[in-house]
């Protein structure tokens, strides 16, 4: 059967399903069990490459955390625009994790974005990209990047790095309140 994700609100299974199953949220619904909180953690995925989407969704499972995903810059935009709409408590994502070689608007200037907005200026923003080029790291160490890892090319070792980046931000890293 489908695979069905850990979220918050039922409103907010868009989110995860962008481009899936419509018919997949009334399943959800007529299941007969209410829909449990399985984590207060949320991250948004920002990636375009679905296959790397799908693996960086998958090793994410394993940590139990709400996975929001978007598939390019404006679309990452929108929804962080829409975040608080249904639910004005909803609490922001507690990390992103942001590629930079987006089509059309490229990271650096999704980063710079989230960046310029007050309530989403101090979400912590990891970069996931396949550039190592000592320029583009430092360039989105200056325009307040939190981290930044260079996508490993073995599956095994990306599943791994963005376990390891998910644990220290949601678990181990104390944030200022």
């Amino acid at each position: 059967g489908p695979h069905y994700f850990p979220f918050r609100h039922a409103s907010c299974f868009r989110c995860f399903m962008t481009g899936a199953d419509p018919l997949a949220r009334e399943r959800l619904q007529t299941r007969g069990q209410p829909v449990k909180e399985v984590s207060e953690k949320t991250i948004l995925i920002v990636e375009d490459e679905m296959p790397i989407r799908a693996l960086l969704r998958n090793a994410l499972e394993e940590i139990s955390v709400e996975i929001v995903e978007a598939v390019d810059g404006p679309n990452a935009l929108d929804l962080l625009e829409e975040w608080r709409e249904e639910d004005p408590f909803r609490p922001w994502p507690d990390l992103i994790l942001l590629d930079l070689g987006l089509p059309g608007m490229g990271g650096l200037q999704v980063l710079g974005k989230i960046r310029k907005r007050e309530e989403t200026r101090r979400i912590p923003v990891v970069i996931f990209s396949s550039d190592d080029q000592a320029l583009v790291v430092r360039t989105a160490y200056e325009r307040g990047a939190n981290g930044y890892v260079v996508k490993p090319v073995r599956a095994t070792l990306l599943r791994e790095s963005v376990k390891a980046v998910a644990n220290y931000w949601l678990h181990w890293n104390a944030m200022a309140q």
